[in-house]
């Protein structure tokens, strides 16, 4: 798992970084009630899953969630 958060790390940073208009970008919405939430994700980083609630700093808060993944490891 290591290499594969180490492989995910490398591919995000990599990229451009306009999560927007990205086609790795993964959406997930749910409905209870009267509410709607949405969350992100990218394919690049399947191991996070949809963890953002914004495509604006989505790239960021991959970034540091698998780097604080990798430093618990």
């Amino acid at each position: 798992m290591n290499t594969a958060m180490k492989k995910e790390l490398a591919a995000v940073q990599s990229c451009h970084g306009d999560c927007r208009n990205c086609e790795s970008l993964d959406f997930h919405s749910v409905t209870k009630g009267n509410a709607i939430y949405f969350a992100f994700g990218c394919k690049k980083a399947d191991s996070l899953g949809a963890i953002c609630e914004r495509p604006s700093t989505m790239r960021h808060d991959i970034v540091q969630a698998l780097k604080f993944e990798l430093d618990m490891v």
